[in-house]
């Protein structure tokens, strides 16, 4: 309701809102909507709240995206600059309102971090020395636990050769590591692996030295990401408001 109401509060004239005026306002963005909702469930989406979730995100940022374009238009014949050059302006000039929208764009990334929970995967399992998996497109290798110290504490390793669709990503070290005086209260290090897409964290909550096995714990989270960016984009329109 709240993604919902970000993309159609803004279009919405105060007291002087009509039949004519809110079709003209929302009939593009509720197409690109209707679009964007066919493609999804061409590609076989099937979780219903990120479903939804996915088409009022378009609907959202057709809204803002209509929004800056009629208003660099008419700037654009104002002035007599390009759309880019104009589209600044408005926002330096109008800062409250564009710095709004901005604020809306970034709310609808994250949406799209929130959407993707709905596609998480997590699945534990027990390798021995040698032995993989696959879990959606990576398939991890136990190459084996590693024990090392430093001044402070003991670091127990494990070494996980991870491939994406046959395709090498290099050795990923999930551990466990027990300080001096508090080996009672070991600490859990995740490793993580970020991209625009999605995280992959392995986790290794257990594990054998005399044999090399181990416990792993394989989450993929899609778009996770896209929440902190959404973050930073709406710190940036609320500076530009204030």
């Amino acid at each position: 309701i709240l993604l919902l109401l970000t993309g159609v509060a803004p279009l919405l004239a105060w007291r002087r809102s009509t039949l004519a005026n809110l079709r003209d306002s929302f009939l593009y963005p509720v197409l690109f909507m209707a679009a964007v909702t066919a493609v999804f469930v061409g590609l076989g989406v099937r979780v219903w709240s990120s479903g939804i979730c996915f088409a009022l995100c378009a609907f959202v940022a057709a809204t803002i995206t209509q929004e800056f374009l009629r208003g660099a238009r008419v700037r654009k014949e104002a002035t007599g600059t390009d759309l880019f050059t104009a589209g600044v302006g408005l926002v330096m000039r109008e800062r409250r309102r564009y710095g709004g929208y901005i604020v809306h764009l970034g709310i609808v990334l994250m949406y799209l971090g929130f959407a993707g929970e709905g596609f998480k995967t997590d699945q534990q399992m027990l390798l021995k020395l040698g032995q993989e998996a696959t879990v959606r497109q990576f398939t991890v290798k136990n190459n084996g636990v590693k024990v090392t110290e430093d001044a402070q504490k003991q670091m127990v390793t494990g070494h996980i050769l991870v491939t994406e669709d046959g395709k090498s990503l290099g050795t990923m070290y999930p551990a466990r590591w027990f300080y001096k005086k508090h080996e009672d209260q070991p600490t859990t290090e995740v490793a993580i692996r970020r991209t625009v897409a999605e995280d992959l964290c392995l986790v290794m909550p257990a594990y054998e030295l005399n044999d090399q096995s181990m416990s792993l714990q394989v989450v993929v989270t899609p778009l996770v990401n896209w929440i902190w960016a959404g973050f930073g984009i709406l710190v940036l329109g609320t500076g530009i408001a204030l």
